[in-house]
Order: structure tokens, then C-alpha cells, then sequence
């Protein structure tokens, strides 16, 4: 197997995988929910949800205050969180592009931004020989940053003993994109699978 970077004369070696929205997704019914999805989405980019995501809030903290900032009872929060888990489901496609990966001598890392309740839950969405694909799982609660917090990109870069230059980090928003590109990783703002099988052959070539 040969393996190059797009820029410059470093190999690539690692992969840095956002979950949420790229291995895994999520879409509840709206039917049995009193939160409409619109109003989900907006939860999730509320200072107070950031805050449950960088573990300073707990799981009832989280959903009383957002229910609060939206004028919706807590109960009905935790529902539609609840419903969101459920639906979770991983990508196959995805998750058979990291087999391909690992199998031909990368590392893989995970980091989400995501709130400890949460991680436990997704946890139980993949299989533990799924789950044995990542090196190792980053998540911004044990952190106590997220993205695009630099502290957590640096955290991920210190833990891990990677190095940035030749690691390509892979996410759907692209703030989280760029900040990673200013921890001095490569980045590649994830659209759909497809696409990104696609876009990863301009950073490696992987021999079959």
C-alpha cells in the first residue's frame, strides 16, 4: 500500500472522524414528538446544549434550562432525546470505508462533540468490532471542550500522539473543518459517503 498527502511530501497516516451526521445519523419521527425537529435543531446550537456537551451541565440541568430558553416543559425535551437516540442508526457504507482504512495500516480516531448521557447511549448503536475500528473515542464532555474549541483539538493532538500534518480530520460543519485545519490538520468537510469516498482519493491510495 502507498499512501500521500494531497499537500506537500507528508504520508498521511491517521484519520480523525467526527460521529454525529458522518458515521452515525439520526432522524425521530415528528409524529410522536411535542418538539418539532426544527426546534431540536435549534436546541443543539444553544450556549446552554454546548455547555451539557462540554459535561458542565447535567443531563436534567441541560433539558430544564433549554426547555426554558424555548418555553417548553423539560419532560418534552427529554422525550424528543430520547427519540432521537433511538433512531440513531450508523452508516454502512461509512463504516465499510473505515474497515477498508484500517485494514490497509491507518489509525483512526473519533471526536464528537457529544454530552457523557449521550455517548453511553451511542455506544450501544455499533457493534463492539465496529467500535474496535477507532484507536480511540474523543468525546468533548471527558474533555470538557468541543468543537471548534482549539483546547479540544489540542487535546486530541496531545492524547493521541498524532501528528497533524499527516492526519486528515473529517467533519459535516465547517467551522469544525477550519479549526482543525488551524491545529495544522488536513480537513475534509463531510457531505455524504459518497462524496467523501470520492474526495479521499485525493489524500490516499490504497492498493486492492
Amino acid at each position: 500500500m502507498q499512501s500521500h498527502s494531497q499537500k506537500g511530501p507528508t504520508k498521511v497516516t491517521t484519520f480523525v472522524f467526527d460521529l454525529g451526521d458522518v458515521l452515525f445519523t439520526w432522524a425521530p419521527s415528528p409524529s410522536l414528538s411535542d418538539v418539532p425537529p426544527k426546534t431540536l435543531h435549534n436546541i443543539l446550537r444553544t450556549n446552554s446544549w454546548f455547555d451539557y456537551e462540554r459535561g458542565r451541565l447535567s443531563e436534567a440541568e441541560a433539558y430544564g434550562k433549554v426547555g426554558s430558553e424555548f418555553g417548553i416543559d423539560a419532560s418534552s425535551v427529554k422525550k424528543a432525546f430520547e427519540l432521537a437516540r433511538d433512531s440513531l442508526k450508523s452508516d454502512p457504507a461509512m463504516l465499510d470505508t473505515l474497515r477498508t482504512l484500517k485494514a490497509s495500516g491507518y489509525r483512526i480516531y473519533a471526536m464528537s462533540n457529544i454530552s457523557a448521557p449521550d455517548w453511553e447511549v451511542l455506544r450501544t448503536k455499533a457493534s463492539r468490532e465496529e467500535w474496535a475500528l477507532f484507536d480511540r473515542v474523543f468525546i468533548s464532555a471527558a474533555a470538557r471542550a468541543r468543537k471548534p474549541d482549539a483546547e479540544f483539538y489540542q487535546h486530541v493532538i496531545a492524547e493521541s500522539g498524532l501528528e497533524p500534518a499527516a492526519t486528515v480530520f473529517v467533519d459535516d460543519k465547517s467551522e469544525n473543518v477550519e479549526a482543525a485545519k488551524e491545529a495544522g490538520l488536513q480537513g475534509i468537510q463531510y457531505k455524504d459517503a459518497a462524496g467523501f469516498i470520492e474526495t479521499l482519493s485525493n489524500y490516499i491510495t490504497i492498493s486492492k
